[in-house]
This record gives structure tokens, C-alpha cells and sequence, in this order.
């Protein structure tokens, strides 16, 4: 792989390519809306489909991750993933299947490996904006998330009509209704 990229100065809500070791991610409740930071059932599902973890998936679509330059919320200079955390999980391990199970197994971890990603500039709060919505290009959130986010982002005084440009909503009516 290589050396680590430097942080760069990005005008603010603004994405560049970067590759970095997979041990330097960390993960945060406030940029998962899920349950659970990773599903054992997505893993399964995807390991099943890909065979393990897939250089070309995750090059293909790289996670976005986002640098606490600032100390917002934790270590400066720590670095969380906003949109990928099943592929960075992927990633971190080598995998190997379990021929009396079915199911892969975590043999190793790849603290080592180096992944593309794309690199999300801005304040804590707008990568947090960020991660709560950026699902709705992906799987889509449930209904129950929807309306938690929705929640959330009215109690900081956003309208039905950023809510719902925000969460892909057709009008401010739908948004009101979460």
C-alpha cells in the first residue's frame, strides 16, 4: 500500500479520495442510525456474495469517512466512518468460511490494509447530517429511522422543507407526517 494521505483543507461539505490503513477508523454511534454499528446478517450476506472481503467492491464504492480536525467530539485528528461501516468491517478482518456453520468467521484482523475512501470536510455537525442521511441513496432507512432523524433534525430548528429535501421526501407534508 503506501503511506498514509495527509489531511487536506476542504471547503466545507466537500469530498476528496484518500486512502488510508483500515485500523485508523473509528465508528461512532452519532454516524450509525442503525441498531448496531455493523449487522452479522449484512456481513454474512455480503461475505456470502462476494466470497469474502472484495478489493474491487470497496474500490468501487468507497466508504466516506470524516477527520475530527477540531477535537468536536473526541481525539483531534481521529477519523470516523459516516457511510460504509459494513464495508470498512469487511475490511478489517481476513475471513474464512465455516464449512460446518455456513458462515464466515473472523480469522485475522488487517490492521495493515489500506482502503480507499472518501474523505467528507466540514463541521461535526454537517458530517452528522451527513451520515444520518446518506442511506436514503443506499438500503433507504425504515420508517421508525425516518422519523427519528426527522425528529432530530426539527429539534435543531430545521423546516419540513430541509427535512425533507434532507431525507428525499417528496414534500414538507410527507415530512410532518414522520
Amino acid at each position: 500500500a503506501g503511506e498514509a494521505l495527509k489531511p487536506a483543507v476542504v471547503p466545507e461539505g466537500k469530498i476528496r479520495d484518500a486512502e488510508v490503513p483500515v485500523s485508523s477508523l473509528a465508528t461512532d454511534r452519532r454516524f450509525q442510525q442503525r441498531g448496531a454499528m455493523v449487522s452479522e446478517k449484512n456481513l454474512q450476506t455480503l461475505l456470502k456474495k462476494r466470497g469474502g472481503f472484495s478489493p474491487d467492491e470497496i474500490r468501487a464504492n468507497p466508504p466516506v469517512v470524516w477527520t475530527d480536525e477540531k477535537g468536536e467530539i473526541g481525539r483531534t485528528g481521529k477519523t470516523y466512518v459516516l457511510d460504509g461501516h459494513h464495508r470498512v468491517e469487511l475490511a478489517r478482518y481476513e475471513w474464512a468460511l465455516d464449512e460446518d456453520t455456513g458462515l464466515y468467521k473472523r480469522v485475522s484482523e488487517m490492521g495493515d490494509r489500506y482502503v480507499p475512501v472518501k474523505v467528507f470536510s466540514g463541521t461535526a455537525q454537517a458530517a452528522e447530517d451527513y451520515a444520518r442521511t446518506v442511506n436514503q441513496k443506499g438500503v433507504g432507512n425504515t420508517e421508525s429511522e425516518l422519523a427519528r432523524i426527522a425528529y432530530d433534525l426539527a429539534s435543531k430548528g430545521k423546516t419540513a422543507e430541509d427535512i425533507a429535501a434532507a431525507l428525499s421526501l417528496k414534500s414538507a407534508d410527507e415530512a410532518q407526517a414522520l
